[in-house]
């Protein structure tokens, strides 16, 4: 090709001790790659992993998200004892508590609620819930019999009664402290 235009070319190149086949457009008489083709190669490369990885991410969590399908929905039962903890944290809220089971044992149950967005559509707030209160919880228990529990989701929060007082269960104007 004597034309004086580019044209496609393979080459192989010893770099860094390892042989690498490269397709680039070189120009005639020229047998060097041009000087930007390690950044390309490595930059599509490195795109190429990104989106890729980002691919499955966001498959796996779009996938495990949402199942109740661990969840009893047919039953609820009424857990009462002490919260350790309240987590006030995408993607839901947690609610630790220390519950006695008929023998006296302390088990440490977890609650899981909708997410802090969804909550405070309720009436909720990060501070609805803090460690030392007496909670009285309704939720959907675990199928396998794990001490944790539903009770909160998009369209509504299941029955809590921190200290006495009722907290908001469904969505609607604030209730009042």
């Amino acid at each position: 090709m004597g034309d004086g235009r580019c044209r496609l070319s393979v080459g192989c190149h010893v770099i860094g001790g390892c042989n690498h086949f490269l397709f680039y457009y070189k120009e005639p008489g020229n047998n060097l790659p041009p000087s930007n083709w390690r950044y390309t190669v490595k930059y599509k490369f490195v795109m190429a992993l990104v989106l890729a990885a980002g691919g499955l991410l966001a498959a796996s969590s779009i996938s495990a998200h949402h199942g109740v399908s661990g969840y009893d929905m047919e039953k609820v039962i009424t857990v009462t004892g002490t919260v350790t903890s309240f987590n006030w944290a995408n993607p839901h809220c947690m609610v630790h508590i220390d519950v006695k089971d008929g023998n006296g044992a302390v088990k440490d149950w977890i609650i899981e609620l909708a997410a802090p967005t969804i909550m405070t559509r309720f009436g909720w707030a990060k501070d609805s819930l803090k460690p030392g209160d007496t909670l009285s919880a309704e939720t959907h228990p675990a199928r396998n019999g794990a001490t944790t529990g539903l009770s909160g989701y998009a369209s509504e929060v299941l029955k809590f009664v921190a200290n006495g007082r009722e907290l908001p269960s469904h969505a609607g104007p604030m209730a009042p402290n």
